[in-house]
């Protein structure tokens, strides 16, 4: 592609372990918006700093990470050219997991009750307020100002960590919400894994359909270019080497490295 990212950015959000607890305590339960705020912030350096735009900043969240740039999306979505809420690690390519979505009754399913400690008890009246407050699924408004950005969901049909409910309701409600507004034309679309599970273990071939379909829908929304130069080609070997990701600015969850229809659905 013709923009690949130059720099390599490290927000460490509060909620993660690398400062110690008080840091991570510092992002769960009630104070979850705290990982939010600090995310938000870390894309407005980048715009403010002239590092990118709005219109070419894509962001990348899978498992709890998929929550977060899915209420960072939903809090600020004149922020974002695109959003990813993906399966896995904080890798791009080969991730795992899927995203978070639905905090009522993210604790009824499978591993969920094993989150409690984390995100609060939604069947806990206090905890119900704060949790309510973020939890992507209840928090679907359509912007005031501008449209929603152009979004991609996955999700497999057999997870039995992070059930697929979350995404489907997800994408239910969302389509439900935006469908009616002419303004709408960034894409929003969810891709559905068939016989697949967690991500462990994923064949290989569907690592890189995933890939691919994740790539091509930055490459769409972006209004980015492919180029096959030897030079680009040999700059994009470098980077990768490096552990930098394509595209113009790509924030994930950690590291801050149309004709398709709204609401079109994907399965493989």
């Amino acid at each position: 592609m013709n923009h690949q990212v130059e720099k390599q950015f490290l927000r460490v959000t509060s909620g993660l372990s690398e400062y110690g607890e008080n840091w991570h305590k510092g992002g769960m339960r009630e104070k979850k918006q705290n990982v939010f705020d600090d995310f938000i912030s870390a894309a407005e350096f980048l715009v403010k700093g002239n590092y990118t735009s709005p219109k070419k900043l894509a962001i990348f969240g899978a498992s709890n990470g998929g929550l977060l740039v899915a209420a960072c999306a939903q809090q600020r979505p004149d922020l974002y050219g695109a959003v990813i809420g993906s399966v896995g690690s904080i890798s791009f390519i080969n991730s795992r997991l899927f995203s978070v979505l639905d905090m009522l009754r993210f604790h009824k399913f499978t591993a969920g009750a094993y989150w409690i400690s984390e995100y609060g008890n939604p069947d806990d009246a206090d905890d119900f307020g704060f949790i309510y407050k973020y939890s992507p699924l209840h928090n679907i408004r359509y912007p005031e100002a501008g449209q929603w950005p152009s979004t991609l969901m996955l999700t497999s049909d057999h997870d039995d960590r992070v059930v697929p409910s979350h995404t489907l309701k997800y994408a239910a409600t969302l389509y439900e919400t935006v469908k009616n507004h002419p303004k709408q034309t960034n894409p929003i679309l969810f891709r559905i894994e068939k016989k697949a599970g967690h991500g462990a273990g994923k064949p290989m071939g569907k690592v890189i359909n995933e890939s691919v379909d994740k790539y091509s829908f930055l490459q769409m929304v972006l209004n980015m270019q492919w180029n096959s130069s030897e030079e680009d080609y040999k700059r994009h070997m470098m980077n990768s080497t490096s552990g930098v990701e394509s595209s113009d600015v790509f924030v994930s969850s950690r590291v801050m490295s149309s004709s398709m229809l709204r609401g079109d659905v994907r399965i493989h």
